[in-house]
């Protein structure tokens, strides 16, 4: 069989990835880097309390959300989420 190439739009891949990290990548058809990427975005996420933290801070309770967050985890969030942005893009 021969197997068609179909054009995928960076944009696309961009704002998937947005979305949430892995998805871009999904919609590039690179499946196993992006199941790797959203498990690492619903560990670190899990692990640094995150949502919790941004609750609270929707709340006005700044305190509670330094309290609960842990900063060694959520140090990894941008890395994580800065790479699913970058990579669709350039694996053109």
């Amino acid at each position: 069989m021969e197997k068609k190439n179909t054009y995928k739009s960076p944009v696309a891949a961009l704002l998937w990835s947005t979305a949430l990290p892995g998805f871009g990548q999904l919609y590039n058809e690179d499946h196993l880097l992006g199941f790797i990427l959203m498990g690492w975005e619903i560990a670190v996420n899990f692990n640094s309390n995150l949502n919790l933290a941004i609750m609270y801070v929707l709340q006005g309770d700044f305190e509670n959300a330094h309290e609960v967050i842990d900063y060694q985890w959520g140090m990894f969030y941008p890395s994580v989420y800065g790479f699913a942005l970058w990579q669709p893009i350039i694996k053109r």
